[in-house]
């Protein structure tokens, strides 16, 4: 994965100080990044993208790889490994012995998450577009715990709980009123849930706002015991909108999605609200812009008695878009947590490829 990045990041540079002919400014839409959380990555989450539709008869092809680790656990599992003085397994009787001594429901979340997006969209003509988005999941490894211990130590951040446990540990832990879960293993690369979209332009041509609506479901194709997929059918709806400046672009969405019931999780059918909005900005040339993106989404886990893990979810994004042709671009982005730290990915890296043809 650090490979992937890399190479990313070389073709990143090479494209910002191209000789090729400027173009004029263009957008194919925000940042491919939805809800980033080792957790909800079972669950549909709306993916920003275009408010624009393709004309009928052409594709789309878009290509996301993200790589994310979270570290998220209740206050009284963060106190234990806090009393820690060397790393050692968190195992399912340390953390059951927590809840017991505490007398509260916890919950623990240790590990790093690869998730590798294909998603082919066709425009047919009325302004309607249909896509179809696979996923490949991959719950391990620990390519960032190094660098994100490191960070914090240089700013002072303090460790959280971090020094207590092994680096590239995969734990998942849930105790409430249900019983308690557990899983610490590898499960390697797998399919993940598939989803379907049927998009309507609702803008005319010429307008100064460009806006769709969008239709989604999702199916369970993943393995539900890897925590790659909910076990359930998910749908939702998000109303996209662009505004276009002369080197510059606004972006937004807002949407719901109904959930379907996820036992391994303790999770019940659910309605989940979200909304992203993005800003970018043309850099260097016409054919690179820099945006900055923020998505705020309800925790699909807000009804169990787990204060930290049902908090509202929100993240920032900054990146680079760089065109590399009129119809094709590459999206390098970094994504930290905001404000409830222990429901989202501490951080995330992503690589966007979108093309049309």
């Amino acid at each position: 994965m650090n490979a992937r990045f890399g190479i990313a990041a070389f073709v990143l540079v090479a494209a910002l100080h191209t000789g090729a002919q400027p173009l004029h400014f263009e957008d194919l839409g925000p940042l491919r990044i939805r809800d980033q959380f080792a957790l909800n990555m079972g669950f549909l989450a709306l993916d920003p993208n275009s408010a624009d539709i393709l004309e009928n008869g052409r594709w789309q092809l878009d290509v996301t790889v993200t790589g994310t680790n979270s570290f998220a656990k209740s206050e009284a599992i963060e106190e234990a490994l806090e009393a820690r003085t060397t790393r050692e397994p968190v195992t399912r009787e340390f953390l059951e012995s927590v809840v017991a001594e505490s007398g509260q429901n916890a919950f623990y979340l240790d590990g790093e998450f690869y998730r590798t997006a294909i998603a082919l969209h066709r425009g047919f003509g009325n302004r309607t577009q249909l896509g179809v988005t696979v996923q490949i999941l991959d719950f391990g490894g620990d390519a960032m715990d190094s660098s994100i211990e490191s960070f914090h130590d240089a700013f002072g951040l303090g460790q959280a709980g971090r020094l207590g446990a092994p680096r590239g540990d995969i734990t998942v832990f849930i105790s409430d009123e249900n019983g308690s879960s557990y899983t610490s293993r590898n499960p390697g690369a797998g399919l993940g849930d598939t989803t379907f979209s049927l998009k309507r332009g609702i803008s005319g041509p010429g307008t100064e706002w460009a806006s769709s609506i969008e239709l989604v479901a999702k199916a369970p194709t993943g393995s539900e015991r890897d925590l790659y997929s909910s076990g359930s059918w998910d749908a939702g709806a998000q109303l996209l909108a662009s505004r276009f400046f002369e080197k510059s672009c606004l972006h937004a969405a807002a949407g719901v999605v109904y959930l379907g019931e996820n036992e391994r999780l303790h999770t019940r059918p659910q309605t989940v609200i979200s909304a992203m909005l993005g800003y970018e900005h043309e850099i260097f040339s016409s054919r690179n812009s820099l945006i900055i993106q923020s998505t705020v989404s309800q925790s699909p886990f807000r009804e169990l008695d787990l204060p930290e893990l049902a908090a509202l979810s929100i993240q920032a994004s900054i990146g680079v878009k760089c065109m590399i042709s009129r119809e094709s671009v590459l999206f390098v982005a970094l994504t930290e947590n905001l404000a409830h730290f222990d429901n989202t990915a501490d951080i995330g890296l992503h690589l966007v490829w979108t093309g049309r043809f």
